[in-house]
């Protein structure tokens, strides 16, 4: 099992095929795109679709993903740790994710769909087109929360939407300064223990619009892009000017919703 501490969730993470999530180098253990074939390119945060990170996830939620579990996935992205989330609770639990990106939501509903569809039409599993930072107070409280994005402090809606005897681990510190991944259980009397776990690098947790101002919050990496179809034309157009595309023409070139396009 290598590097992964629990049985379980090594049988949970072979039982949740990542081809039906990423298509380029699903297996590889380091960042992956999501989306690469709706036509630009999502960049993703340095840890979120890193296999070692989703093993040491599910190890540092194990005892709390039990049956019948009640999770909110912040920043579901493609759906992959939703999915094994909804494995670990079972038939009787229920995993909430919200994106605030609407076509991720349409394409993770697709890759789930492609893996085990029962996870979607049991109810197992629901997304949400929301403010992550909100959370979603209508199914709290919940046994778990997972932010897959970074915030500077820990977020107290999310904290309140947190049960007695909940976990919640997230990413804590300033994009692109020092960043660790924290275990924040909460006890019965309300308290919070936090364990700093390990370092990591996450892009922040924030709404849409203020992502389509902010070149650094959008996560480009200068040699991952992918275009979501309408997701660049919400991008501010003077971030656009920020982005090292490689076509000097992009906007026509964009126009086209072509990948090699944009290489040509």
């Amino acid at each position: 099992m290598g590097t992964i501490k629990t049985e379980r969730a090594f049988n949970i993470l072979m039982a949740t095929n990542r081809r039906h999530y990423t298509k380029t180098n699903p297996y590889q253990d380091w960042p992956q795109n999501i989306v690469p074939f709706l036509g630009i390119h999502v960049c993703l945060n340095l840890s979120s679709m890193v296999l070692s990170f989703h093993a040491y996830s599910l190890d540092a939620l194990n005892d709390k993903l039990i049956e019948g579990a009640t999770v909110l996935d912040v920043g579901s992205g493609s759906g992959y740790l939703t999915s094994c989330f909804a494995r670990m609770v079972g038939p009787a639990g229920r995993v909430i994710g919200i994106e605030h990106i609407p076509e991720l939501v349409e394409q993770s509903i697709a890759n789930i769909n492609s893996d085990d569809p029962t996870l979607l039409t049991g109810g197992r599993i629901q997304f949400f087109v929301s403010d992550g930072r909100l959370g979603y107070p209508a199914a709290a409280p919940y046994d778990v929360i997972y932010v897959g994005a970074s915030t500077v402090e820990v977020p107290k809606t999310l904290l309140s939407q947190l049960k007695p005897g909940g976990r919640m681990v997230l990413p804590v510190g300033k994009y692109g300064d020092i960043q660790y991944y924290e275990q924040l259980d909460k006890q019965e009397d309300g308290t919070v223990v936090i364990k700093k776990m390990m370092r990591v690098q996450f892009i922040p947790l924030t709404d849409e619009a203020a992502q389509m101002q902010s070149p650094e919050v959008l996560g480009f990496h200068p040699h991952d892009y992918l275009v979501l179809p309408g997701y660049m034309e919400r991008v501010s157009p003077q971030v656009l000017q920020q982005l090292p595309l490689a076509a000097p023409n992009w906007a026509e070139k964009l126009n086209s919703k072509s990948q090699d396009a944009l290489w040509e």
